[in-house]
């Protein structure tokens, strides 16, 4: 018995009991109150499923999540995301007998902390900005318009805050929408979907309250109707919203509203989905390659390597915090391809993250995109380099330069630019 318990207690990250200990004493001191009881936000790994991670719904993954919720029988435990294609779940924890009872069912991994994060822009000065019709060329990609490489039918799906879908810049080529935005995770489904709820599938269901997310889909994928052309102006959008205004950087409350973008691309591959583009950062920031770091990191990981396999190769934002030994989540995946800001003239930005497992730099520094409104906006930020990658890769596919994954990496890699940082 004590040999179980104490392999059930290592299943418990840093900082989830010690979390639970202090909501406890809190509930205790609120208690006969009007005050709302607290609650622990955690990430649930399960244990592997024996088919592995597919893109099709995983009835073995269904039923450890029933068990695991059947388990707890509502004891102190309530269920806040779960999934069809990857083996994690979400829940909010409000007492040591819950998360005991968690650590000791056979189908849990590990139970770590949740966090949040933002999209993470940097604001503009008035000098040195820079118009679509200069960083565009920067990386070549005016060439290959001219040769009428423009990102044809090429589906690249842009996870951010969503984007201005009456946008002239779009028009015609947003072929999908989802949202998955909650400010607040404990307010039932209520959350910041255009509908007002937590979920959300269909026409309208990304549309854009922060600004974030349709300055990144312009740089990926602009028309130039209004400023300059996008890096693959032919290019088709599929848009997620998983963050939310009022800032203009857009947050998220949870990696849960991430992971539910990755599983909707996953299981939905009629999309046809080639490129993913996360111009986003959890607050939480990782020395190195972070796939084993704790539960969400892990299942992501795996998740995004499924994808990788099947054809689809994903690009993120380093974060934006001048750490040169450090990257946010997710560009510290493996698979993911990170990208850190650069200058027109190759020198790094000085906010730009980045640390020895840095893919790439692109240009992001005052960048004038696409704006909420039928304008153009100045941003600055790893936020607008990743997603000139991302177009950059459109372009490789649609030509038949680069059509796999790992095809694109190496091309993309071996640039003969080099960025001084």
């Amino acid at each position: 018995t004590s040999a179980l318990e104490e392999r059930a207690e290592a299943k418990i990250g840093p900082g989830v009991r010690e979390a639970v200990q202090v909501l406890e004493e809190t509930k205790q001191a609120i208690l006969g109150s009007d005050e709302t009881a607290p609650t622990v936000l955690v990430a649930i790994e399960l244990k592997p499923p024996i088919s592995g991670i597919t893109r099709t719904a995983n009835a073995e993954i269904s039923s450890m999540t029933k068990n695991i919720i059947d388990d707890l029988d509502d004891k102190d435990f309530k269920t806040y995301r779960t999934y069809a294609t990857i083996p994690i779940m979400y829940g909010f924890v409000s007492s040591s007998d819950a998360l005991n009872i968690l650590a000791l069912n056979g189908n849990v991994e590990s139970i770590d902390l949740d966090v949040g994060g933002t999209g993470g822009n940097l604001s503009t000065s008035f000098f040195d900005r820079k118009l679509l019709t200069k960083s565009v060329p920067k990386i070549n990609a005016d060439q290959r318009h001219i040769k009428g490489n423009k990102g044809n039918n090429v589906v690249v799906a842009v996870l951010d805050s969503g984007v201005d879908t009456d946008h002239p810049n779009f028009r015609g080529r947003i072929i999908n929408e989802a949202c998955f935005a909650d400010a607040n995770p404990n307010d039932g489904n209520k959350g910041n979907c255009p509908n007002g709820k937590n979920n959300q599938v269909g026409t309208g269901s990304s549309e854009d309250d922060a600004g974030h997310g349709t300055h990144v889909t312009g740089i990926v994928a602009s028309s130039g109707s209004v400023g300059g052309t996008g890096v693959a102006p032919y290019a088709k959008i599929v848009s997620i919203k998983v963050t939310y205004g009022p800032s203009y950087s857009g947050s998220f409350s949870s990696t849960a509203q991430i992971l539910n973008g990755i599983d909707y691309i996953m299981k939905n591959p009629l999309l046809n989905v080639t490129i993913i583009n996360m111009s986003l950062a959890t607050y939480s920031m990782f020395e190195g390659i972070c796939d084993q770091e704790n539960s969400w990191t892990s299942i992501f990981a795996q998740a995004i390597e499924t994808l990788w396999d099947n054809g689809i190769i994903t690009f993120a934002s380093s974060g934006n915090d001048g750490d040169t030994q450090r990257m946010t989540f997710p560009a510290c995946i493996e698979k993911v391809i990170s990208v850190g800001n650069s200058m027109l003239n190759d020198e790094g930005d000085l906010s730009s993250n980045s640390d020895a497992t840095t893919n790439i730099f692109a240009p992001g520094h005052n960048i004038l995109s696409s704006e909420i409104g039928g304008g153009l906006q100045y941003a600055t930020g790893t936020s607008m380099a990743s997603p000139h990658a991302a177009g950059c890769a459109a372009l490789l596919v649609e030509s038949g330069d680069a059509i796999t994954p790992q095809e694109i990496k190496t091309r993309i890699e071996t640039s003969s630019v080099e960025v001084f940082i």
